[in-house]
């Protein structure tokens, strides 16, 4: 039997997972930095008996890979339904409260926040929204206003000019033509009754079932065009200058309806319904997705299942972009590995580098948070579990993070603080390396092998001293040697027979 380590350590939390190969990839994290021992064992089969490995217990040091930054200035407050993201060396902060954007420069030793007050017509305070870098702007769109409570449908962009900050809209936004649902012109033709429901409403029993069939959505000349939809808890993502907005929550009602927009276009948003192709995703709220080349990727979220109950799942879909406002859809692709992130909604989605897209945080079904950070690699289509902290070492609304430079940055609040007011990086690649088995034993490997070398030169320098007795008789420094020879290889030999 082979085992990476199987931890049996009071107070360390262990996630075992095996994968089929001989192999067993355990995730341990302990409540303090220090040495700790490792015992691992195996069943005997058809015994109940745990059976110590050679050379179990092992000691292990363990360390806070987590960098905590020196952070000054005016802390946002710790809020649901804020987005984090990254332009360029600061990390900007907006929504879930009426405290507007606040910008972290983290140039320096030194971190500051500050609350900025942009130029121009500044958006409605709301939550639930979505926020996408295109370029060197932020790009938000929709969220539940913090004033009526309504789904918003509108998009503002926010970008710096110099040392301040601006706020930009479309003046327009233009309806647009919908495309019928495959979905719904099936349950029709299949119950004989009545018009489908309308975009946005409940889609009845069977709007669970993922990619339960597949179908080209052709445009309908006979509809008549409407705004974009207005919604909360979607997710958006851009492709060169093009917003995607994916699914949401109308007034209650989770949405299956795509839309997308040119932002170049500062005076009129022109949406419109990209073209879907491929599988049909169920309607759903909550999820995350990122885009790397020209794939979207989106995880989780939250679909009603046949019953009409909500359920939070872990299916993986991925949009690629076939044509000007073309997508081929495939709903939960075989993926290799035995690693998966679990089922999760409002997680947290981008691109790591091209190729690879990070996933981290978000909350179960039970709304417990994750403290978790997984690579999925488009090539390969493999997950890679790069991170697994304890869920007590976030904050309970989930991980507010973002990537910076290549690390996860997380911002987290003191014991009793009201604010995020401790913010803390992770170069997870560098972490997980360090604990990797063979990269550690390709660094180790040449000490150890050249301490061995040094130790049997020395005995056996030691030996061959103890062949010229007068010698050694006549000078009290060789008998020591040649008595610490003859001591070190009878421990070794002793200890080899105990194993």
């Amino acid at each position: 039997m082979c085992a990476y380590v199987c931890v049996c350590v009071c107070h360390v939390c262990t996630q075992v997972s095996d994968l089929h190969n001989g192999t067993y990839l355990v995730h341990y994290n302990t409540p303090a930095p220090g040495s700790y021992l490792v015992h691992v064992s195996y069943n005997e089969l058809g015994t109940s008996e745990n059976v110590p490995i050679r050379g179990s217990p092992f000691t292990i040091d363990c360390q806070d890979p987590w960098v905590k930054h020196r952070v000054m200035g005016t802390f946002p407050a710790r809020r649901k339904g804020m987005t984090l993201v990254t332009m360029g060396s600061e990390l900007v902060a907006y929504g879930g409260d009426k405290s507007g954007v606040s910008v972290c420069n983290t140039e320096g030793a030194d971190w500051r926040w500050q609350t900025v007050t942009p130029e121009g017509e500044a958006p409605a305070d709301r939550t639930l929204h979505s926020a996408t870098v295109v370029g060197d702007s932020m790009v938000i769109f929709g969220g539940t206003s913090l004033a009526s409570n309504d789904d918003l449908n509108d998009m503002f962009t926010l970008c710096k000019e110099g040392e301040g900050w601006v706020w930009t809209h479309p003046a327009n936004s233009q309806p647009y033509i919908r495309h019928p649902d495959p979905t719904a012109e099936q349950a029709e033709e299949g119950s004989g009754e009545g018009a489908a429901p309308a975009e946005g409403e409940g889609e009845g029993a069977g709007e669970g079932e993922e990619g339960a069939g597949s179908a080209e959505q052709a445009p309908a000349n006979n509809s008549e065009p409407r705004p974009v939809t207005a919604r909360n808890s979607h997710t958006a993502v851009a492709i060169d200058r093009d917003l995607y907005v994916l699914n949401g929550d109308n007034a209650g009602d989770m949405m299956r309806e795509f839309a997308m927009v040119d932002t170049s276009d500062t005076e009129t948003a022109n949406w419109m319904e990209p073209i879907l192709a491929g599988d049909i995703p169920a309607p759903r709220r909550s999820a995350a997705a990122a885009c790397t080349g020209n794939k979207i990727f989106m995880f989780g979220g939250v679909i009603s299942d046949p019953a009409g109950q909500n359920q939070v799942v872990d299916d993986l879909i991925v949009f690629e972009v076939t044509g000007p406002n073309n997508l081929t859809c495939q709903v939960n692709p075989p993926t290799h590995g035995h690693a998966k992130p679990p089922a999760r909604q409002y997680p947290i989605m981008q691109e790591y580098c091209s190729g690879k897209v990070f996933l981290c945080g978000g909350l179960d079904a039970s709304n417990k948070p994750f403290n978790d950070a997984w690579l999925f690699d488009v090539a390969t289509h493999t997950w890679e579990c790069v991170y697994n902290g304890h869920s007590d070492l976030v904050v309970p609304t989930g991980n507010v993070a973002t990537l910076l430079n290549g690390r996860m940055v997380v911002l987290n609040s003191a014991a009793g603080s009201p604010k995020l007011d401790i913010v803390q990086s992770l170069d997870f690649v560098a972490a997980k390396e360090s604990y990797e088995f063979l990269t550690k034993m390709k660094t180790d490997g040449p000490a150890l092998l050249e301490a061995l070398e040094a130790w049997c030169d020395k005995q056996a320098h030691g030996m061959e001293l103890a062949r010229n007795v007068d010698a050694v008789s006549k000078n009290f420094d060789s008998l020591l040697k040649v008595m610490d020879a003859l001591f070190q290889v009878r421990e070794t030999v002793c200890r080899c027979v105990c194993m």
